[in-house]
């Protein structure tokens, strides 16, 4: 859905066990940087890029979303509550030009999606 092409930037807002960053490293062959703020889930996906032999295509950093730079990213992927997701529609509305947001779940309210599949809403800057 996000049509990620190799060595491009994902970022994972929320990125809980890693699992997204996995993927989009050995399947879509991109760069992957997570943010996470749960110490439990931060941790744990720290060891599960390791098993997974990712660490140098993939990271995980302990932060606040609200202090993420989106705009370095290619896509950015999120399955966030709506509560946290209406936070961040301010930073959603400027970010740089072509810049993919792909939403699960939940709708990113005062946006337009471009696309949707079942819980999945694709969004372009």
């Amino acid at each position: 859905m996000a049509d990620l092409k190799p060595d491009e930037k994902v970022y994972d807002l929320g990125s809980g066990d890693g699992s997204v960053l996995i993927v989009a490293v050995k399947d879509f062959k991109a760069r992957a940087m997570g943010f996470e703020i749960s110490p439990w889930y931060y941790l744990l996906s720290q060891y599960n890029l390791k098993q997974a032999r990712i660490n140098s295509f993939a990271k995980v950093v302990y932060r606040d979303l609200n202090k993420v730079d989106l705009n370095k990213a290619d896509v950015v992927y999120l399955y966030l509550m709506p509560k946290v997701i209406k936070n961040l529609e301010e930073k959603f509305r400027n970010l740089r030009k072509g810049l993919r947001i792909i939403s699960f779940k939940f709708p990113i309210l005062n946006l337009k999606p471009l696309r949707k599949n079942g819980e999945i809403y694709v969004y372009k800057s």
